[in-house]
C-alpha cells in the first residue's frame, strides 16, 4: 500500500481527494492537512510515502512544507497538485524537492500515475 498525504487549504477539494484515493486497492489515504505546517506534523505521525501538496495556502505555503518534509522527512515524496501553471512555481517547487508538478485541471489518472511513480521512485524533479 501507498500511504499519501492530502494537504490543501479547501475543506471540499481535501475530502473529494480524499475519496477518490479511498477507492483506490493500492493507495490509502492516511491523513489530510489544510495548511503546510500541519503537513509538516502530520508527516512525523504518519510517514507517509507520497504528499499530495496544494501550493497557494494560508500560513506555509507548499513550497515551504515541500522543502521541510523532504528536509526532515528523506523518505516521503511530494507532489505539487495545484491550479498554477507558473514555470516560476515549477521551478521553486523542483528546487524544494518536489517529485512531480501537476495541475489540478488534468485527468484524475495523471494524479495516481505521480503517485505511483513518486512512491516507486521517490526522485525530485529536475530544475530544468
Amino acid at each position: 500500500m501507498i500511504r499519501v498525504l492530502v494537504v490543501d487549504d479547501h475543506p471540499a477539494v481535501r475530502r473529494s481527494l480524499e475519496q477518490f484515493l479511498g477507492g483506490v486497492v493500492d493507495i490509502d489515504c492516511v491523513a489530510t492537512a489544510p495548511d503546510g505546517a500541519a503537513a509538516v506534523s502530520l508527516c512525523a505521525e504518519h510517514a507517509p510515502d507520497v504528499v499530495v501538496m496544494d501550493i497557494s495556502m494560508p500560513g506555509m505555503d507548499g513550497i515551504a512544507a515541500t522543502a521541510s518534509i523532504r528536509e526532515n522527512h528523506p523518505t516521503s515524496s511530494v507532489i505539487v497538485f495545484t491550479g498554477w501553471g507558473s514555470p516560476e512555481l515549477r521551478a521553486r517547487a523542483a528546487a524544494a524537492g518536489a517529485s512531480a508538478y501537476l495541475l489540478k485541471d488534468g485527468e484524475p489518472e495523471a494524479l495516481l500515475l505521480a503517485i505511483r511513480q513518486a512512491a516507486e521512485r521517490g526522485r525530485p524533479l529536475s530544475s530544468a
